[in-house]
């Protein structure tokens, strides 16, 4: 009952999209789903509010000022639920990627790329040092992990791996040991769980290990291993919408908002910080400014740009 309650006052203030307001009396609202996944989002500690997705999203927020916007807590699988019953809602940590949801949702082009997912493993695990002393291919293949039946897999529920790694792990799913996670706190608990040898290994991208390595909880406790199959791909991150009337347009405001977030010396910092690597600062940038204007629309609407002090 709670749920049908929530899903028809979603409904009900949602019935006029953000995307044809255009007074500060027609905001409408907009709901963005987050959950607690470090350093995407960073809901507890001194860092509260500090995660690359919690600052690009107020920086987009401020391209959006037509729109009410209201933040909402939830598990992903949660969210996903809602999306398939038609909700009016969106979610920041989206990636372009093949899904049996596809038909759900609907992405904005790209506002950053992701450098490749690599595997993650506790430094003094006997299991994964056999396992990485056998191996005489160099960077190694994610297979010889997810081969080893006595190594244990710890992941987010329905969270994809990438085009390159997510045909494999299906491959070998029916025989491995996996623990997956969906609560609202899931990419801590699987940290935790891999200090405390619960798991063996977990399957992130780069600066997520670079985060929790930085922490003083963690530091020095984990090894990074690049894998072959995914070494040279580039994962886009996208806004998603529910695929519906209202989300397409809102999805069409977003596009504009994210062009003209690409062009704040800001946000510039905060992406360049985050995902590119050591010395490819330069590099980084110009794949992602190129990425976002190839995919841009054709003409960019200027009624929807916020008014802003020269920073």
């Amino acid at each position: 009952m709670l749920r049908l309650i929530f899903l028809g006052c979603i409904s009900w203030l949602l019935s006029i999209s953000c995307a044809n307001a255009s007074t500060p009396e027609e905001r409408a609202p907009l709901v963005w789903i987050y959950t607690s996944a470090p350093p995407f989002y960073i809901t507890d500690g001194p860092l509260k509010g500090h995660g690359f997705t919690d600052q690009a999203l107020r920086m987009l927020q401020e391209e959006l000022p037509q729109c009410d916007h209201t933040m909402r807590m939830m598990p992903i699988r949660r969210l996903f639920k809602f999306w398939r019953e038609d909700a009016n809602l969106c979610l920041m940590t989206m990636v372009q990627h093949s899904s049996p949801r596809d038909d759900d949702y609907i992405l904005s082009i790209p506002y950053a790329l992701y450098r490749p997912h690599g595997v993650i493993v506790k430094t003094d695990n006997s299991r994964v040092s056999a396992i990485m002393q056998s191996a005489s291919d160099a960077p190694m293949s994610v297979e010889r992990f997810f081969a080893a039946r006595n190594l244990l897999f710890g992941t987010m529920v329905d969270r994809p791996l990438g085009r390159d790694l997510d045909p494999l792990l299906e491959r070998h799913r029916a025989d491995m040991r996996i623990i997956d996670r969906s609560d609202t706190h899931s990419l801590d608990d699987l940290f935790n769980m891999l200090k405390r040898g619960r798991v063996d290994y977990l399957i992130d991208y780069p600066f997520v290990f670079d985060f929790y390595n930085e922490q003083p909880d963690y530091q020095g406790l984990f090894d990074w291993v690049p894998v072959e199959e995914n070494r040279d791909a580039l994962i886009w991150a996208s806004v998603g919408c529910t695929n519906n009337a209202w989300g397409k347009q809102v999805i069409a405001t977003i596009n504009r908002a994210i062009v003209r977030l690409a062009q704040r010396e800001d946000y510039q910092r905060l992406v360049v910080k985050w995902h590119a690597a050591k010395g490819k600062e330069a590099e980084y940038w110009h794949m992602l400014s190129s990425v976002i204007n190839e995919t841009a629309p054709a003409e960019i609407p200027t009624k929807d740009a916020p008014t802003r002090a020269s920073e």
